[in-house]
């Protein structure tokens, strides 16, 4: 996780700066081989290198190290509402299973409060009004 962090804020810092890792790797005072080697996640840096780093861009390790809103952790509290199921054809019926609105997985229990697969908390709230979702293959059979 940190390492994932530090490389896409150093790749979006040399973006917004159009800089290329040459320069950027001069401005931290390291290797420009070091440097790429940090964006690629091959190599982790010392805390002596990381602070370079911080003042190489004028920042802070809080804000160098920081995740990406997409991957925040805390987003993962904030409820969503389950909005779609999928239905599929079970021997001589039709079964559904309700979808999560973060990773699009169906789930194999309705009203859980979390998904099982990806920890994303749940609010059954509209549920009655759900979309059915039909796999293509099976749509004419379904209907």
């Amino acid at each position: 996780m940190y390492i994932d962090a530090l490389s896409d804020s150093l790749s979006r810092l040399c973006d917004e700066e159009r800089l290329t890792y040459e320069a950027a790797s001069s401005r931290c005072h390291c290797s420009p081989r070091y440097f790429s080697n940090i964006i690629r996640r091959t190599s982790v840096p010392t805390v002596a290198v990381l602070e370079n780093l911080c003042d190489g861009f004028g920042t802070t390790p809080n804000r160098l190290l920081q995740v990406s809103s997409d991957t925040d952790e805390n987003s993962y509290r904030v409820s969503m509402r389950v909005e779609a199921v999928r239905a599929y054809r079970w021997g001589n019926g039709v079964t559904s299973f309700p979808v999560c609105p973060r990773c699009d997985c169906t789930m194999e229990r309705e009203y859980q409060a979390f998904c099982d697969r990806c920890g994303q908390r749940l609010s059954w709230r509209e549920f009655g009004r759900a979309a059915i979702l039909l796999p293509p293959f099976q749509t004419r059979d379904i209907l």
